[in-house]
């Protein structure tokens, strides 16, 4: 009779990211027949932590780790005799772990021309990485050909740029955990130039005309705000600068203090300054005014029904309106009245009504006050359309009765 083969198990180890090559008779070399027959190797399990793997009849085999794998792997097989299979043998890899180099990214920066960037820690290694999670650092290999840069082990770095110069510059720098160095990395620094500057004055303006009168004194301690985002608190005399700025389009606003008014119409209140030359030097005035808004008070009127209600400017809405610094009103419709056939309201509050045909009974609209700086609270002139009477409508009729009798016609006939 045939006795089984005995299988034995196997280790053999393998460095990370390596491919570990065994060689006939591999895992059969061990491996035992009674009868000295020839055996061959057959996979009961595959190991679970590789990238690529081979075993061969003979015993040999190639086996690769998963990238970045390190640690215990492990595979199972028997070995036939041509008529019987042995036992399970298990194969034992041990993938030992080597250091893994740093990752560097590529960092991009700016500066203003003339000026310092100071970047602190980590610095340029923030976006760098270990896959051991090793402790690295930054060494320089190229310092930067405009300006001096001084880069720490850390990340942090100053970079000063030549004086007057302005556009791209780089340096570049490796990481190093100590044992392995990473890629070379590039920094890319910008150099802004410097243009130019925007200035004005906030001034009182007294006649309301926008332009600056010899009378008319700045106002200090007002703020102007520069694309939304930087402030200037202007000087005693009402000036502010805003300096140090690169080409291109500003938007300059004015912040204005309660019981005050800009004296241009409210939807400018955004002046766009366009800086292109060297040097340049442009800016705004902005003119204020002391100014409340008007007060607008609510009206009352009557019509005939089917008339026409014609109101002239002495008795229009904006008769009994007021306004503290006593500037000229206008009228602004905001809902027009919804039981008019027409109806105009004018700047100066006169209008004309005419109610729909046969309609009575209360209208209304709500208009707003304007002194060309600001607008009233919101107002409403309630029409009342008096009934009156319809003459009634007679239509012709019709009858007809025999010959030698009587017509009878009931109510109401």
């Amino acid at each position: 009779t045939n006795d089984a083969p005995v299988a034995v198990d196997d280790e053999y180890s393998v460095d990370e990211d390596t491919t570990l090559t065994v060689e006939p008779s591999g895992v059969l070399h061990n491996d035992t027949d009674l009868e000295e027959d020839a055996l061959s190797a057959m996979l009961v399990d595959a190991p679970q932590h590789a990238l690529s793997f081979t075993l061969n009849s003979d015993g040999s085999f190639d086996y690769t780790p998963a990238a970045d794998f390190n640690g215990t792997d492990s595979f199972t097989y028997k070995a036939n005799d041509g008529l019987a299979d042995s036992n399970v043998a298990t194969v034992t890899i041990t993938v030992d772990p080597v250091n893994d180099a740093p990752v560097a990214d590529d960092d991009e920066y700016s500066v203003i021309e003339d000026g310092l960037l100071t970047v602190d820690l980590p610095g340029v290694l923030a976006d760098d990485s270990d896959l051991e999670g090793d402790d690295f650092w930054a060494v320089l290999v190229d310092a930067a050909s405009h300006g001096n840069v001084s880069l720490s082990s850390d990340g942090s770095f100053t970079y000063e740029p030549d004086a007057d110069y302005y556009g791209p510059d780089t340096f570049t720098y490796y990481a190093d955990d100590g044992t392995d160095q990473s890629n070379v990395a590039t920094v890319t620094i910008t150099v802004d130039p410097i243009y130019g500057s925007i200035g004005g004055t906030v001034f009182e303006d007294l006649d309301r005309d926008s332009e600056q009168d010899l009378e008319e004194t700045g106002l200090g301690g007002w703020t102007v705000v520069l694309d939304g985002v930087r402030m200037a608190s202007t000087n005693p005399d009402g000036s502010y600068t805003f300096d140090e700025l690169v080409a291109g389009e500003y938007h300059v606003g004015l912040g204005v203090p309660d019981g005050y008014s800009q004296t241009y119409p409210i939807d400018n209140a955004y002046h766009t300054i366009t800086i292109v030359d060297d040097e340049n030097t442009s800016g705004h005035k902005f003119g204020a005014v002391q100014n409340d808004p008007p007060a607008a008070v609510e009206d009352e009127y009557d019509v005939s029904e089917d008339g026409e209600l014609i109101v002239d400017a002495t008795l229009g809405v904006l008769h009994n309106d007021t306004d503290a610094q006593d500037d000229e009103l206008g009228a602004v419709l905001i809902n027009g009245p919804s039981h008019a056939s027409s109806f105009t309201l004018n700047a100066d509050g006169s209008f004309t009504y005419e109610p729909e045909a046969d309609y009575f009974g209360p209208d209304s609209f709500t208009y707003k006050a304007s002194d060309g700086l600001e607008e009233s609270n919101l107002a409403t002139a309630t029409i009342t359309v008096n009934g009156t009477n319809d003459a009634p409508v007679a239509v012709d009729d019709e009858y007809s009765v025999d010959e030698n009798t009587t017509l009878t016609v009931e109510p109401s006939g």
